[in-house]
């Protein structure tokens, strides 16, 4: 019986600690990537002793906000269908050899610096409408107190549209900065034509509470538990530098992760401003319920116009580069057939705040936009009312999914708000497909490039988590023949696995391979393996 205790003890202590491995670097992960930005390191602040200091930098000042006037302005927009609006724009011509102080840093490098500020504004982003940055040089945007930066801006930003248009930064103020190798300065092409001042939503609250309704429902909340592969796929964008929308990732039959990004035709982007679109992904709260406190840590800039078609209200774009693999996005699947869907979800950002999600238990009809008399033009999906809830101002452009977790269209517009049960219309997806009959006014091309005439396709999800089942996965280390890593290894098993065994109950729980290199035996214990009341309005 000793022999047997003592093998038992050895058994448990090498459970405990595998577990615990895999628990701390599941920790670790976790804690990275829902951390702040990166550190950066900017010449001025690293040799600050031997530079101009900052207050002798030349300051930009563009006029400070008339909320009073936006307001009013901003009821008008929403009375013509425009979308929601967060700042006010103001053109200016920079560049560095006309604004702004240039440096040496010690070793021959060179920095050039301006400070703008806009007295009492929420945000400010900037619109570069020409930018091609050197090899080995870097653009940094940061407050003068140095407490918030985006990330470093390279050459891997040139684009073909050679624009650059920053996510927001949190402050009234902030300091650009370019750092160049030396004998690279001819080679850098910088003009800054627009700095927009914010005035809501980015930066404005004045209290914890969330801007939107309270019958919204956060996507961390375990309502969301059966759509964690599509939640990814959604972000809330930016359009312009003062526009706000919704839009999603799209999938297409080559499942080639092709950044293809669809939105709606009244959000206003277009050929001629798609490099301004800047992505916030993974924007949603932590806690379910709690205070708002998404990051918009994740974010990327610039994409190019391919296709819309307004009957039907879509947009699509392709993104200036791939998400960082680190966001884990994901690429929402779709059905072209035009079938009414059995019941429908909606996945969004509500008066610009953290991403939600809506659910429709009834069946959808086809109508036209505002319409209520089926199939009249048949150019939107009616929700009738949101049975969990609801759609506001930037929403718009979020995708309506079936009950088979395929799109059916994006949102355009309705009437739907806390405390009321109004319909909302959503351009409808079958008529997307095909359009105006050209590649630029249909989803076809796009999403079929092999012209396959496939009527559906699920989301891709290229980072495990699409395993929902034994039948989905190849084993505990692969999942549709991708390669998981340790967190969702542990991930994947918390969620599918349970212990026979009572006493062992919340411990981390591992695969079956990773059990038997830890030097589980038969009969010893094994894991089972398994598997707020709004005005109504019209336009979101």
């Amino acid at each position: 019986m000793s022999i047997d205790r003592n093998s038992r003890a050895k058994s448990l202590h090498r459970w405990v600690f595998v577990a615990a491995l895999v628990s701390l670097i599941t920790a670790l992960a976790s804690a990275a990537a829902a951390g702040a930005a990166q550190p950066i390191h900017p010449l001025a602040w690293v040799h600050a002793d031997r530079l101009a200091p900052e207050e002798a930098v030349p300051l930009l000042t563009v006029p400070p906000v008339d909320r009073a006037a936006a307001a009013l302005e901003d009821i008008a927009r929403g009375e013509a269908g425009l979308p929601p609006r967060f700042a006010i724009p103001t053109s200016v011509t920079v560049t560095p050899e006309t604004s702004g102080s240039w440096d040496a840093a010690p070793d021959g490098s060179l920095v050039w610096r301006l400070r703008v500020r806009s007295p009492a504004a929420s945000s400010l982003n900037l619109g570069f409408t020409q930018y091609v940055m050197p090899p080995g040089g870097a653009l940094y945007v940061y407050s003068p107190d140095r407490g918030q930066w985006l990330r470093p801006f390279t050459d891997a930003d040139n684009t073909s549209h050679g624009e650059l248009w920053t996510p927001v930064l949190l402050a009234d103020a902030l300091v650009v900065e370019v750092d160049l190798p030396a004998g690279t300065r001819d080679a850098l092409q910088l003009h800054l034509g627009q700095v927009n001042a914010g005035y809501r939503y980015f930066g404005a609250k004045t209290t914890s509470a969330p801007e939107s309704g309270s019958c919204n429902v956060d996507v961390v909340c375990p309502d969301g538990d059966p759509w964690r592969n599509e939640i990814p796929a959604i972000a809330r964008i930016s359009i312009s530098g003062i526009y706000l929308c919704t839009g999603f990732m799209v999938n297409n039959t080559a499942r080639d992760q092709r950044p293809l990004f669809q939105t709606a035709n009244h959000c206003g982007l277009n050929s001629g401003n798609s490099g301004t679109l800047v992505a916030y992904w993974n924007y949603q709260t932590s806690v379910c319920g709690g205070t708002p406190d998404g990051s918009l840590a994740d974010n990327q800039s610039g994409s190019t116009w391919r296709a819309a078609y307004s009957p039907s209200d879509f947009t699509l774009v392709e993104l200036s580069r791939s998400p960082d693999p680190a966001w884990k996005i994901s690429f929402a699947g779709w059905d072209n057939t035009g079938a009414d869907a059995a019941n429908a979800t909606c996945i969004h950002h509500p008066n610009a705040d953290e991403k939600r999600i809506s659910f429709e238990y009834q069946a959808t009809s086809t109508t036209s936009y505002l319409g209520n008399t089926s199939p009249g033009d048949g150019t939107h999906v009616r929700v009738f009312d949101w049975d969990k809830g609801t759609t506001e101002g930037g929403s718009s452009g979020s995708p309506l999914f079936d009950q088979n977790h395929h799109v059916i269209g994006q949102l355009h517009g309705g009437y739907a708000a806390c405390g009321n049960d109004l319909s909302d219309w959503f351009g409808k997806f079958a008529v997307s497909w095909n359009g105006g009959g050209t590649s630029s006014s249909r989803l076809r091309d796009w999403l079929d490039p092999g012209n396959t005439g496939a009527t559906s396709l699920d989301t891709l999800n290229p980072y495990g988590t699409s395993c929902q089942t034994n039948a989905d996965c190849d084993d505990g280390l692969f999942c549709n023949g991708v390669r998981l890593g340790l967190s969702e290894w542990h991930e994947r098993s918390v969620r599918q696995s349970r212990l026979r065994d009572r006493s062992w109950r919340g411990l981390p729980l591992l695969p079956l391979r990773l059990q038997r290199r830890a030097g589980w035996q038969a009969g010893r214990p094994v894991l089972l393996r398994g598997r707020g009341g709004r005005e109504p309005d019209r336009l979101r």
